[in-house]
């Protein structure tokens, strides 16, 4: 009997609570868009198409890095019980930091070159 209660008391002191908590939550999200897709106005394979309606391998990391990130600071932050300034700098750096860049350097582009894109630019009109 001393064995069971021992295996238990170990098994008890290795329990990793922010895993399960974390686990407990990627499943229920894994239901919610379970469930979703069952619906006919849901398509999950509209997250990891492009603007053209291709699939695109970009969408599919970018969804990956959010998880992932996500579930990084997540863990840390029940894992330390508080939040380390560091980590949610680098996070909100990367997160916000990517839609600014991509900002500028369309501003940047648009400077440079005249226009964005070829929709922008001015049509050359035919003469007869």
């Amino acid at each position: 009997m001393e064995f069971l209660s021992g295996l238990l008391a170990s098994i008890i002191a290795s329990f990793n609570l922010p895993s399960v908590a974390l686990m407990v939550l990627f499943i229920g999200a894994f239901y919610v868009l379970h469930m979703a897709q069952k619906r006919p106005d849901f398509d999950l394979g509209n997250m990891f198409k492009n603007d053209n309606g291709k699939e695109s391998a970009v969408s599919l990391g970018v969804i990956i890095a959010i998880i992932l990130s996500g579930w990084i600071l997540v863990y840390d932050t029940i894992g330390n019980k508080a939040i380390d300034a560091t980590i949610y700098s680098i996070y909100l750096g990367i997160w916000s930091g990517t839609s600014t860049a991509s900002k500028l350097l369309d501003a940047l582009k648009t400077k440079w070159s005249g226009s964005s894109t070829k929709e922008d630019a001015p049509e050359e009109k035919e003469k007869v």
